[in-house]
């Protein structure tokens, strides 16, 4: 787990995740995105991966996903 670790502290530098301080950690309604490991060991670059499931949900609240604004299609039809 020494890669799983290097990615988060890596992401934490980035900015693209935070840690949340324990004096706000049990202020007001808050949601974490779960996340999981994806290991591709034969692949030459990145053997391990997290990812984001921005699709979950709390029962009868909307998900990431859904409150985001899609954008426009990049994909030629």
């Amino acid at each position: 787990m020494n890669a799983y670790n290097e990615i988060i502290m890596q992401q934490l530098t980035a900015g693209i995740i935070e840690l949340v301080p324990d004096d706000e950690q049990h202020i007001g309604p808050h949601y974490y995105i779960p996340h999981r490991v994806i290991e591709k060991l034969d692949l030459l670059t990145t053997k391990l991966r997290i990812v984001l499931d921005a699709s979950s949900h709390m029962r009868n609240e909307q998900s990431l996903n859904d409150c985001i604004h899609p954008g426009p299609s990049i994909l030629k039809s």
